[in-house]
């Protein structure tokens, strides 16, 4: 029964392979922590504000914000699955941790191409800042299929006023995108010589000699 069940399962993923079916991007559930001090920094931030993206209604790039940076981010490198479509990322901010200016922190949606010292290069949507919602921000994005995308947190307050805040990122259509394996070393096959070569030839040649004369002799 169990070698019957092997068999029904490597048929259906060869099946599946054969028809170009491509499994469905699992699902994110990301917990960070920026950390000032010791997290990366961007010297401007974008201008978070409402109201927020939804795929029926994109955002357009809001400009900086006027507050000083420094500002604390971590980045997450997400896709999309294999179909192109509407995906909601929700960004939960840990009430305990992220309070005062600190709470005013979210996540802005940016192509493989973002680029801290122009955050204007590939902004696709963002949080908004809006902490009458249940403290959680959903906001929604068109993405392609397999399109890859980065999910930056920033807080909103300069390092100066900021403190650690953790926060949770969901969506149920993006996954995480695995960086490459590392590139195994190349291993040297050691080979013989060409006199190493002769005397394995002449050592076997040897050993048959002796046997057919052992064989003989009896």
């Amino acid at each position: 029964m169990r070698f019957s069940n092997y068999i029904t399962s490597m048929a259906a993923l060869i099946g599946a392979a054969l028809l170009g079916i491509t499994p469905a991007a699992a699902a994110i559930s990301i917990t960070g922590t920026t950390n000032p001090g010791a997290s990366p920094t961007l010297p401007t931030r974008v201008f978070m504000d409402t109201p927020r993206a939804t795929c029926a209604s994109p955002q357009t790039y809001p400009g900086p914000s006027p507050i000083t940076g420094p500002f604390s981010y971590q980045t997450y490198a997400v896709k999309n699955g294999p179909v192109a479509g509407c995906a909601t990322i929700t960004f939960t901010p840990n009430p305990t941790t992220c309070t005062g200016s600190t709470a005013y922190t979210g996540v802005v949606a940016f192509t493989n191409a973002f680029d801290p010292n122009n955050l204007a290069t590939g902004y696709l949507a963002d949080t908004s800042f809006n902490l009458g919602s249940g403290f959680f921000e959903t906001f929604e994005i068109n993405l392609a299929a397999n399109q890859e995308i980065n999910l930056v947190v920033i807080q909103a307050s300069g390092n100066g006023t900021a403190t650690p805040c953790t926060y949770t990122i969901t969506s149920s259509e993006l996954s995480l995108v695995e960086a490459p394996p590392e590139p195994y070393a190349a291993v040297p096959v050691p080979t013989l010589t060409e006199w190493a070569m002769i005397l394995l030839f002449l050592s076997l040649a040897g050993v048959g000699i002796v046997m057919v004369r052992r064989r003989g002799a009896m």
